[in-house]
């Protein structure tokens, strides 16, 4: 799990990126298919099926308008709650290794690299909790999704956040928001601020 921020011009985006031991089209399949989503994330509906169709995720109220799409490799759409709107990216590649070139001698052809974008203006809500709401929001959702492909039980929705509200996942959220404070350090950001956004990012899941 890879964690980096930006915080520059009233501009604020999140990145997240992790690698799963299952192909691309497997996390591809996970991440677009109506039958799969509920099982690690939300009930979609309606589906979208091509550019310029709607979505809305049903349990959370978010819905949006798929921007761009390369099936199997990237998504980008734009993510709508309330009156607020932001725009969300996901790139799937092969991992690679430290030479930068794709790793076939290690994870092999059965791995994927999944890059999450999450940008945003940097509004009232970001000047509270800085990266930490949004970066273990969608960590949350990605473990989740792990877990599924690992072909695990408790992945829903409902497991997940009984699950969070326990010891382990407290500390798992702790764990999380600590890597956002450094991501939003290294971005700039103080560390008093850093460590106030990461402590306010902490109550609130675990309340």
């Amino acid at each position: 799990m890879e964690s980096a921020v930006v915080d520059e011009d009233g501009r604020a985006q999140v990145r997240t990126a992790w690698t799963f031991t299952v192909p691309p089209g497997q996390v591809w399949t996970a991440l677009t298919e109506a039958q799969h989503v509920p099982r690690w994330f939300d009930t979609l509906d309606p589906v979208p099926r091509a550019v310029g169709d709607r979505y809305r995720l049903v349990d959370s109220a978010t819905e949006g308008t798929v921007r761009a799409c390369a099936p199997g490799s990237l998504l980008a759409l734009s993510w709508e709650y309330g009156t607020d709107t932001s725009e969300v990216e996901v790139r799937l590649t092969a991992p690679t290794n430290a030479a930068g070139m794709t790793d076939t001698a290690g994870a092999g052809a059965a791995a994927c690299r999944l890059e999450l974008l999450h940008t945003m203006t940097a509004d009232d809500h970001w000047r509270e909790y800085g990266p930490g709401a949004t970066g273990v929001g969608w960590d949350g959702a990605l473990l989740a999704l792990e877990r599924y492909l690992r072909g695990e039980d408790g992945t829903d929705p409902a497991s997940m956040t009984a699950f969070f509200a326990t010891a382990e996942g407290h500390a798992w959220i702790e764990s999380c928001a600590r890597m956002w404070e450094a991501a939003h350090r290294a971005a700039g950001a103080s560390r008093e601020r850093a460590a106030a956004c990461r402590d306010r990012t902490v109550a609130a899941y675990t309340a």
